[in-house]
């Protein structure tokens, strides 16, 4: 049976006892398979994703989500009223899926809260990969502090940020860096332009023109824009760049 996330930002963790390595963050409505059954904890796949791992059952809900939008920005706020002067607001990160209840002037009623209008999309909104757009986006999570198996402006890894800013534009890139690498729909290239990937082993950025990286890295422990040969002079030469076909 299909269950959902029904928190903003469910940590999703490598072994059962939820203390140990978090590998990936699951989002709100996220639908997700549950693969084995051990109490407190439950091992997941990730519709979204394919990514597997254990998370704590409170967190889930039975079912699909009802969810019809997504948080389209880096970040925005659940206030419990239709006031920005709200104490207390929920953070929802980008892409989590809420649902509309009513719009009053600028807000959106939604179950955890009222959101910016503006800050939302209907998930059927045709969307079309724009890599200036991406580009931009990108630019958003500069100094983000770099956390392992993180997914949002509150902390997220390399392959984490590829992730979520191309799911942004409705393209399916997998969460690991290995696996990004080997994706489908890319093609290799010798020479980098806005909007490549550039791989090493376990590292992945995203190139914003010609010879700039941006990329989340545990050397700077943040999200940085760094010229890609002083990359390469610190960590060695990339081993593949790939270019969406």
């Amino acid at each position: 049976m299909i269950h959902h996330v029904h928190v903003p930002v469910l940590n999703q963790y490598s072994t059962q006892s939820l203390s140990r390595e978090m590998t990936n963050q699951l989002l709100l409505g996220e639908e997700l398979n549950i693969l084995s059954d051990t109490g407190d904890a439950v091992q997941v796949q990730s519709c979204t994703s394919g990514y597997c791992g254990y998370v704590a059952r409170s967190a889930l809900k039975a079912g699909q989500a009802e969810a019809r939008h997504f948080v389209r920005v880096p970040s925005t706020l659940a206030f419990d009223a239709p006031d920005i002067k709200t104490p207390n607001p929920v953070v929802l990160p980008m892409l989590a899926q809420v649902q509309v209840v009513r719009i009053q002037k600028n807000f959106s009623e939604t179950p955890l809260g009222w959101v910016i209008s503006d800050h939302l999309l209907p998930k059927d909104t045709p969307r079309a990969v724009d890599i200036p757009a991406l580009i931009t986006l990108a630019h958003s999570y500069l100094d983000t502090p770099y956390l392992w198996g993180g997914n949002t402006q509150a902390g997220l890894d390399c392959s984490g940020l590829i992730h979520i800013l191309w799911r942004r534009f409705g393209v399916h890139v997998p969460r690991d860096s290995q696996q990004q690498e080997q994706a489908e729909g890319w093609q290799t290239v010798t020479e980098p332009y806005a909007g490549d990937l550039v791989f090493w082993p376990g590292h992945v950025g995203l190139m914003i023109d010609a010879t700039r990286l941006l990329h989340a890295n545990a050397h700077a422990m943040r999200t940085v824009i760094e010229p890609l040969e002083v990359v390469h002079q610190r960590i060695g030469q990339c081993s593949i760049i790939r270019r969406m076909i």
